[in-house]
């Protein structure tokens, strides 16, 4: 009698997603698919939550405490930590959302303080760095009248001063000084041309959607294919006749976004092309027009991201395509869209709402918000890891529903990453600030604008789990002959599942032929051994929060409960290792296998199947 071969796969290192390839033509630490996942040092883990920063429009009196999962308050013994709660009522009460966000930017100021500005549908807002947990100042105009917006809104910074572009058919406006407030773009005089402006036959800048600050000038895409370049050091004022560049003239395709290269070169995307204009440099008579491709475009101004010398952005013709130079020096595309081990997501795009799609480069990753599905906004986050060189799935929330723009700002010390939805500003994707839980707003809001508390601790939002989950690459053991499967080992790291649980399916290659092997939920109070051990004491009155082989390690705060640090102390992200294995048994030429932490924060850093022949395929029976 043969014993039966022993077959066996799995991954110890896991890389990022490919859903254009067929599950088990993937290779090892591939994945199939991934959402609110991140791919760090060989291990798939759950992303950080989505941080509601809690001040927004003039109504605010939040007091200006920092709130994260982990921020808690000492008692004045120095010896116990408080219910969060506090903390929630300290920072939640009295936060007014903004009313209909139309954009988002960034200003320094003549005295070289930096703002966060903020357009809304009836005002704008300002946000001083330096005091970013202090509040929300409204920016008036400068007749002190609130500022009203009903186009989507681009800020330009111009030399000391920003431009707020609204829309070709309402003037813009700059902010010199934030007392000061908002004024209308007046043609300002050359100093050597005191006399002859009104003879020269330049004009003030013409209304537009956005703008680029590029070489000292001002550049405006309008009417469709004209980009207007106005004079040397004055952003006002431009030549119609000599400064005026027509960009493929006469086509359909329409101009989207202007874009600067290099110290030289101005990109000029168009729905379906994309150009370059060169040499924008002296009187600009050097400068000429090179056709880069009329194959493709960008779908929206704002779904371009420099990375790097490339630059990325989205097509509906392509997907996510690369911008380059070649070593010959001219500017190309890559044959392969950037996008194509996704081509899944990217299929699922709804293309008839692309043009509010938007992108970001910060901290080694590419982030594309866009539409799934059969969503009217941008309903996802498709996120690339440089680290890695792979695409690490997409992330999904309440909060991201809704996306507006995307802006890297400094807050507490850093560069970090904030995006705006149509009332609120959220930090994003932080491993300092962010906790595991998404901000989720409550909607009831009083007869001042202010939200409701949505309970009875006097909170307005609340804490939503991320779900993260993955599905594996197709196992089939180093054959194509089919097998029956018998095992799956998972190797965890986990903190605060308890009010949820992982779970586990297999996927064999059929018609969706998915059973569940395992649902699984940890507690932070009990051991795993010995089996006798009392319950550990969420208060740590025994000072004991390290004692090993405790379930979860998380922290858990109650209305009326308290941690004592004492002298061993705590550590609320530390996480738990665990090894649970799951015996089964299916049948098929490869398996998958999905992975679902529907609460808390889970790392998998191995997972393994093991099985073998069936009687019915084994080699030694044919």
């Amino acid at each position: 009698m043969s014993i039966p071969q022993q077959l066996s796969d799995g991954d110890a290192n896991f890389v990022g997603v490919n859903n254009r390839l067929d599950p088990s033509q993937l290779p090892p630490g591939y994945v199939s698919d991934a959402a609110n996942v991140r791919f760090s040092s060989g291990v798939a883990e759950t992303r950080k939550g989505i941080k509601l920063m809690r001040f927004g429009n003039n109504n605010n009196t939040a007091t200006g405490t920092v709130f994260t999962e982990h921020d808690i308050e000492w008692d004045n013994s120095g010896t116990t930590i408080t219910d969060e709660n506090d903390v929630f009522r300290s920072s939640n009460i009295g936060f007014s959302p903004y009313n209909d966000v139309k954009g988002v930017g960034k200003f320094r100021d003549p005295n070289g303080a930096n703002w966060l500005l903020i357009a809304t549908k009836d005002k704008a807002y300002g946000i001083l760095e330096a005091s970013m947990s202090g509040g929300t100042r409204e920016i008036k105009d400068s007749s002190n009248n609130s500022v009203t917006n009903n186009n989507p809104v681009v800020f330009v910074q111009c030399f000391n001063n920003v431009v707020m572009f609204r829309g070709e058919d309402v003037t813009p406006l700059v902010l010199k000084d934030i007392d000061d407030g908002w004024e209308s773009i007046q043609q300002e005089d050359n100093e050597e041309e005191l006399d002859e402006n009104e003879k020269d036959g330049t004009e003030v800048i013409p209304n537009a959607s956005t703008g680029l600050f590029f070489q000292n000038r001002l550049m405006i895409p309008h009417k469709r294919d004209l980009v207007a370049v106005s004079d040397y050091l004055n952003y006002t004022r431009y030549q119609p006749v000599m400064a005026n560049f027509r960009i493929n003239k006469g086509s359909e395709d329409e101009l989207v976004a202007l874009w600067k290269y290099d110290e030289n070169t101005l990109l000029c995307f168009k729905q379906a092309s994309v150009y370059a204009v060169r040499n924008l440099v002296g009187n600009l008579t050097d400068a000429y027009l090179d056709e880069i491709t009329r194959d493709y475009g960008v779908v929206s101004d704002k779904a371009i991201a420099t990375v790097g010398r490339d630059i990325w952005f989205l097509s509906d013709q392509r997907g996510v395509v690369s911008l380059s130079l070649s070593q010959s020096g001219k500017m190309q595309g890559q044959d392969i869209p950037i996008s194509d081990p996704i081509k899944g997501y990217i299929d699922r795009i709804n293309w008839n709402y692309a043009s509010k799609a938007v992108a970001m480069y910060h901290g080694n990753r590419f982030y594309l918000a866009v539409p799934l599905d059969n969503s009217t906004v941008n309903s996802a986050i498709i996120v690339y890891d440089f680290r890695n060189q792979a695409w690490s799935g997409i992330d999904t929330s309440a909060a991201i529903t809704g996306l507006k723009d995307f802006v890297t700002y400094t807050y507490q010390g850093a560069k970090r990453l904030f995006f705006v939805t149509d009332k609120f500003l959220y930090l994003y994707d932080d491993d300092t600030f962010c906790s595991d839980t998404d901000d989720v707003v409550a909607t009831t809001v009083d007869g001042s604008g202010n939200f409701t508390p949505s309970d009875a601790n006097g909170r307005n939002t609340t804490p939503n789990n991320v779900a993260s989950q993955i599905t594996t690459r197709g196992y089939k053991c180093n054959t194509e002959q089919r097998k029956q499967f018998r095992e799956l080992a998972v190797d965890f790291k986990t903190n605060n599942v308890v009010l949820g649980s992982i779970s586990a399916t297999c996927i064999t290659d059929g018609v969706k032929e998915e059973t569940l092997l395992f649902n699984k939920s940890f507690s932070r109070t009990k051991y795993t051994r010995p089996f006798d051990k009392d319950d550990y004491v969420i208060t740590n009155a025994g000072d004991d929060y390290l004692v090993p082989y405790r379930e979860d390690y998380s922290l858990a705060l109650g209305s009326s409960d308290s941690i004592l640090p004492k002298t061993n102390g705590f550590d609320p992200d530390l996480r738990q290792e665990s090894k649970h294995k799951t015996a089964f048994t299916k049948e098929g030429r490869h398996i998958r296998f999905k992975v679902l932490c529907s609460s808390g924060s889970m790392e998998i850093t191995t997972l393994a199947t093991a099985g073998g022949f069936s009687n019915l395929t084994h080699p030694d029976k044919r």
